[in-house]
């Protein structure tokens, strides 16, 4: 979202943004020309605003604001707020992003988006698995910013940030800290790696959000892991990032074990970086890289194969630069801002209504 704002701006289109505020989505709008709506999801003491409370507070909002379309950026906003735009008599546009399971009652109130758009066909088809109509969907990949993601020299300042040893190679693993993205499998795989690369490191970026006693248990296990032999010393929790280029132009390679994947943004960003991929055969990974010649991709669940595409790039460090190159190449002919802006501006035109700068 962040990416097409400003094209989809110098379209004409004037966007409003409703957020929770203050916190870095609000921040990073701000640097945009879309407009602010704060749209606090807690109340004063930190508790989460009962649903009928927000949806009431969305309502007036919308009344108020008289947008032309209504964007529902995730798949939850889509389920919990679509439905209510819908009964206000506006077109509603859901973006799916997730590929989970929905009730009877989470779907038919999918149903009530005027248009779907999904992020990969790997979301498409399983959309449509559901049950949902293949006509009402459109793929619209996302775009990466392949000037702000490019090859760069190492310079070590990650090494020396973090008080590494020189040389040691860094693999980079991206993501929240859920188990959809395959963490102990992760975490199996880079047993293996350090049982013939020892000096390797592994630096998680990411943090967990959920509050879900299972997704508690999962980070408690990994820093349990992370602690002890062996790997004790040889990983790395940064927790969220703000400069994520930075990190990729200093790693050896970055690696993905997610379980379910619908278009993962943080392999765009690595193949536009230059920096190469390992990562598991999930969702709509295979439509990033469509060959062995651009990534190294491993079963899901397969922590011995994982492990040899990272050993692989490790030690074949030539052959890897060429399949990161002709990932790059892909990449920043397929996946552009550019691309996605057009998407989405075809997507709210026919929905504008006469309105010569539709808000949405």
């Amino acid at each position: 979202m962040l990416a097409a704002l400003p094209g989809l701006c110098q379209r004409g289109f004037e966007i409003t943004v409703a957020g929770p505020t203050p916190g870095p989505l609000a921040d990073a709008v701000a640097r945009t020309p879309a407009a602010w709506a704060p749209f606090p999801m807690r109340d004063a003491v930190g508790n989460r605003r009962p649903d009928d409370e927000l949806r009431a507070s969305l309502a007036k909002r919308i009344t108020a604001h008289q947008p032309a379309v209504i964007h529902c950026n995730s798949l939850a906003a889509t389920v919990n707020l679509g439905p209510l735009a819908a009964e206000l008599g506006l077109p509603v546009i859901g973006h799916v992003r997730d590929m989970v399971k929905l009730g009877g009652r989470s779907l038919a109130r999918l149903g009530r988006a005027s248009r779907l758009v999904a992020v990969s066909h790997a979301a498409r088809d399983y959309l449509c698995g559901l049950g949902v109509a293949a006509t009402r969907i459109r793929v619209i990949y996302n775009g990466v910013d392949s000037e702000c993601f490019r090859p760069r020299e190492a310079t070590g300042a990650v090494h020396r940030e973090l008080g590494l040893p020189d040389g040691s190679p860094l693999v980079l693993a991206v993501g929240q800290i859920i188990l959809r993205k395959g963490w102990p499998i992760l975490f199996d795989a880079f047993e293996q790696v350090l049982a013939s690369e020892p000096q390797a490191r592994l630096l998680v970026v990411g943090e967990r959000y959920s509050d879900k006693p299972e997704t508690v248990a999962l980070e408690q296990n990994l820093r349990r892991r992370a602690n002890g032999p062996p790997l004790a010393g040889k990983v790395v929790f940064l927790g969220a990032r703000d400069d994520m280029p930075r990190l990729m132009n200093e790693a050896a390679a970055l690696v993905h074990a997610a379980m379910q994947e619908p278009l993962g943004r943080v392999l765009l960003e690595a193949a536009a970086s230059g920096l190469p991929v390992v990562a598991t055969d999930a969702g709509g990974t295979r439509e990033i890289f469509l060959t062995d010649r651009h990534a190294l991709l491993a079963p899901p669940q397969d922590a011995t194969a994982l492990a040899s595409g990272v050993l692989s790039v490790l030690q074949d460090p030539s052959a890897a630069a060429a399949r990161a190159a002709q990932a790059r190449a892909h990449v920043c002919r397929h996946f552009t801002v550019r691309q996605a802006v057009q998407g989405m501006a075809e997507t709210y035109q026919p929905m504008r209504r006469g309105n010569p700068a539709p808000h949405t």
